[in-house]
């Protein structure tokens, strides 16, 4: 009874945690934050509920770990992703429920990713692709494709990823989601800026710009904002890219992103160290790794720190020059590159 109940309530949290600008939510919670305020109280027992469920009510478990993926994702939990995530492919497999299946192991693999284990994401994220094209689930499959490209592009293989994103944008503008397609195209802008194409990167947020300015979708433009200000700032112009990123910043903060926050400080940070603007390049990096450090990620806190020495050997740099010069020279300093 208890396991159901937790599936019941949970689920309602859930519906809060997913839903696009203007879609109904359950009246269980009276918006997100509520949602999220429960979830994080309960998780405890949410994650108790699928242990206990495991060995009984397999059907529960594959319900119950759905509900609280998108929850887990949010709140970084990905070690408890995991291990539900297992449980539930394992519970799919007793069941004969192929879409269960390949729902766990589409989240499987989405924590895979995130604690950077790369082979083993790409390896979960194929076998959900094959599942949903077996399936004949159109819609999924492309939504496994753009997975996929994602894992291809953490793993550096900017070709597979390339391809792979364009693919998945693609099938979700054929199936006509303009949400899913427009986060493709986000993520594909992502994959084209590290291919070294970051003019192609910028036209392509432009077009996910003007989409989630269609659709409504905030917490998607600020990704948007986020790489258009990394691509922007490939190509010189640095003013701009920090127009981009300090206009994302405050959408992670509106929303209590806090991991993005850090990650769109740290890049901020490296926009305002191309301008010149040092000091404020200092206190952004700071920032970032205290909020990383915070968080307990090990890996972007270490990523900041060295963004942070960089920017402050720079800073050195840069007084030194100042020092040397003396006035009435005519001369003027060149901007840290």
């Amino acid at each position: 009874l208890m396991v159901r109940y937790y599936y019941a309530v949970g689920d309602a949290a859930d519906d809060h945690l997913r839903a696009r600008p203007g879609r109904p939510v359950p009246a269980r919670f009276a918006d997100r934050a509520e949602a999220l305020d429960w979830l994080d109280a309960e998780r405890a027992n949410l994650i108790a509920a699928v242990h206990q469920a495991t060995a009984h009510v397999p059907e529960v478990v594959v319900r119950l770990t759905s509900t609280l993926s998108v929850y887990l994702h949010e709140r970084r939990r990905f070690h408890d992703a995991l291990i539900l995530n297992g449980h539930a492919v394992e519970a799919a497999r007793r069941l004969d429920d192929r879409t269960g299946e390949a729902f766990a192991l589409g989240h499987l693999g989405l924590a895979s990713r995130e604690l950077r284990r790369f082979d083993e994401a790409i390896d979960q994220l194929g076998r959900v692709v094959d599942l949903y094209r077996e399936l004949g689930d159109r819609y999924n499959e492309a939504t496994a494709l753009s997975g996929l490209g994602s894992a291809y592009l953490d793993a550096d293989r900017l070709d597979d990823a390339v391809s792979t994103l364009t693919g998945a944008a693609d099938f979700f503008r054929e199936l006509g989601d303009r949400p899913a397609e427009t986060d493709t195209l986000t993520n594909l802008a992502s994959a084209l800026q590290q291919a070294g194409r970051p003019e192609e990167a910028i036209t392509t947020l432009t077009e996910a710009l003007a989409l989630y300015d269609e659709i409504g979708d905030r917490q998607g433009k600020g990704a948007a904002l986020n790489n258009l200000g990394i691509a922007l700032r490939e190509v010189h112009r640095y003013e701009e890219s920090i127009t981009a990123h300090t206009q994302d910043l405050a959408i992670c903060r509106e929303f209590g992103d806090r991991h993005g926050e850090a990650k769109t400080l740290n890049n901020l940070a490296s926009a305002l160290q191309r301008a010149g603007r040092v000091e404020e390049s200092v206190a952004a990096i700071r920032q970032a790794v205290e909020i990383f450090e915070e968080m307990d990620d090990e890996h972007h806190a270490n990523l900041a720190r060295r963004n942070l020495e960089t920017v402050t050997h720079a800073a050195r740099s840069a007084a030194g020059r100042r020092r040397w010069w003396p006035f009435g020279t005519g001369r003027k300093e060149r901007p840290a590159r």
